[in-house]
């Protein structure tokens, strides 16, 4: 997760991913699921897709990238996924 400060965005991983609701996986505007990230609104309490970048309107400030997985547990699925390949 990203939340913007100041200074520019600020990294966090998203917590507890696995015991969040499908819906706040969901795009507020298109309802695709948000496999990798999504958008957090704090001050409008919604979710939404990269597609629809800041489409509630609000200040940065009030908008944190959240992403539901690491760098790390990205390059393990793709390395699973070379081995079921082979």
């Amino acid at each position: 997760m990203l939340a913007y400060h100041k200074n520019g965005w600020l990294p966090k991983m998203m917590e507890n991913r696995d015991k969040i609701g499908e819906d706040e996986h969901q795009c507020h505007f298109c309802t695709d699921f948000c496999y990798l990230s999504l958008i957090k609104c704090r001050h409008c309490k919604i979710f939404y897709c990269v597609n629809h970048k800041n489409a509630c309107g609000c200040s940065l400030d009030r908008l944190e990238l959240v992403y539901r997985y690491s760098m790390r547990e990205l390059q393990q699925f793709a390395k699973a996924g070379e081995k079921l390949a082979m």
